[in-house]
């Protein structure tokens, strides 16, 4: 999913969501609805990917300004510099549980 016009200017946001049309694809878009300012694009971590696009995944998260880990197993699996990755916490289990 990317948004808009390509526009330098604006904030870029790097969602972790899991396949198109799946739970968190669902959030991700309608989070990018109320957020018509920033550019965002959605990378599929359930897709099939190479193990060249999951290297180059860690050198294209550098350009955003955030990245969304939209389940703490996504984070875990990144071996890049965290610092502008969030985890997007959902349900209702305590982090103890």
């Amino acid at each position: 999913m990317t948004s808009g016009q390509v526009n330098k200017c604006r904030p870029k946001i790097l969602w972790l969501a899991d396949k198109p049309g799946w739970a968190y694809d669902s959030i991700v878009k309608q989070i990018g609805a109320e957020l018509p300012g920033y550019w965002h694009e959605v990378w599929y971590m359930l897709d099939e990917h190479s193990e060249t696009e999951w290297f180059r995944l860690g050198w294209y998260m550098r350009e955003f300004g955030v990245v969304v880990a939209m389940h703490w197993m996504y984070q875990v699996q990144l071996k890049n510099d965290k610092a502008n990755t969030v985890i997007m916490f959902t349900g209702n289990r305590g982090l103890n549980d």
